[in-house]
């Protein structure tokens, strides 16, 4: 069988299932008549990128991802035979704002990044009947989160989890939030152009739908709680592996008197149990889940002078003494548990302690909020798996 023979049968498959492919079929029918040695040189007016025609090679090339190609319920997600094609906009957000090579991981199976060009994407837009014939240029114009596999995909389950943790790494580095779209043909619109260093990827935890709700969320308040929460989910891990920790020292050392031992055994886990309170909870996350110090920059300006006062000193970084390191922590943490109960408590319920963080600051609050929540995040990713159980 040769070339266009082929290619007409996967114009033949497109135009069954809709008509806006019979004009193509055509084109190439009338083509191939002509007897031409092979598909080199030519193109056809299928659809457009960049008001250019799309060469026949290229389509042939997808043969076998166009007879493969399901489209999920929400018209969200694109699945090939060897691809998964993620919408995340349909505006060419992301190629107006970033470099997409910065975007690029590739793993050992797979290869994941964004693209704003996808024959496929386009061909299930006209499928989906989302496009204009005039001005809707259908396969460039939605941002699109790639998957391209070398062998087995992953499931589902497992699929949607790594886009959480992509999408998590580009939430972190840009400070915008995408999420699954469906496709859809909207109103253009471009954003300016920032650029970024190449793009890491870890594995998905819950945090990082907590980080993205975040991220997405305007009113200051409100996205200061959902940072909160990210520190507040991490925080009983933290919390046993601190206690872990000195019960097993305290194991490991001799025992001289056994009635004082027990006693020690006994009175370090009634002491415990204070990490485990609201307060004793947040603070611990400050000392176990984050770099305080190299954040402190990001701290809203009421916090730092609280801080510097109450320790006096005149800076805070590395070259303070394990006492003031850990004091400053325990300000910082408590000052915003306050502020995290003012927001969530009624007021006529809340006793204010003074020190809460102003509105006029939260939204600086919450860019120390954003980076610690992204830092507690990576802190729990590289755990080993039995330490991540609480």
């Amino acid at each position: 069988m040769d070339e266009f023979e082929e290619l007409l049968k996967v114009l033949s498959f497109l135009k069954d299932k809709n008509d806006f492919f019979t004009d193509s079929y055509n084109e190439v029918l009338e083509l191939s008549l002509d007897k031409p040695e092979n598909l080199e040189g030519y193109d056809i007016d299928l659809f457009y990128f960049e008001e250019e025609r799309v060469k026949l090679v290229d389509l042939l090339k997808l043969k076998e991802e166009i007879f493969s190609l399901e489209i999920n319920e929400s018209n969200s997600i694109i699945r090939t035979k060897n691809k998964t094609y993620f919408i995340i906009g349909n505006d060419c957000s992301f190629e107006a704002q970033f470099d997409q090579d910065d975007f690029r991981v590739i793993k050992e199976n797979y290869n994941i990044s964004t693209i704003n060009y996808s024959i496929i994407v386009g061909i299930a837009a006209i499928l989906l009947g989302e496009y204009h014939s005039d001005y809707w240029f259908v396969a460039s114009q939605y941002t699109v989160v790639e998957v391209s596999y070398e062998n087995k995909k992953l499931t589902h389950e497992c699929e949607i989890k790594l886009l959480t943790s992509y999408l998590f790494e580009i939430a972190d580095k840009t400070g915008h939030s995408f999420q699954l779209q469906p496709i859809k043909a909207p109103e253009e619109y471009h954003l300016p152009c920032e650029e970024f260093n190449p793009l890491q990827i870890i594995d998905y935890n819950e945090g990082m739908d907590l980080f993205l709700s975040a991220v997405q969320i305007h009113e200051p308040a409100l996205k200061f709680l959902n940072f909160y929460k990210v520190l507040e989910f991490f925080s009983p891990v933290a919390a046993n592996l601190e206690t872990y920790n000195l019960m097993r020292m305290k194991l490991d050392s001799a025992v001289i008197n056994e009635a004082e031992y027990i006693k020690d055994i006994i009175d370090l886990a009634v002491n415990s149990k204070d990490r485990f309170t609201d307060e004793g909870l947040i603070i611990t996350s400050f000392n176990k889940c984050f770099d305080f110090i190299g954040l402190s920059g990001l701290l809203p300006i009421s916090i730092i002078k609280n801080i510097k006062k109450t320790l006096q000193i005149e800076k805070i970084d590395y070259s303070l003494n394990d006492e003031k390191n850990v004091s400053a922590k325990k300000i910082a943490a408590r000052i915003i548990y306050s502020t995290r109960n003012q927001i969530v408590h009624a007021k006529s319920n809340f006793s204010i302690k003074g020190n809460e963080v102003p509105t006029s600051e939260l939204d600086q609050l919450n860019e120390f909020m954003k980076a610690s929540a992204s830092q507690a995040i990576r802190w729990y990713s590289r755990l080993p798996n039995h330490q991540k159980l609480y």
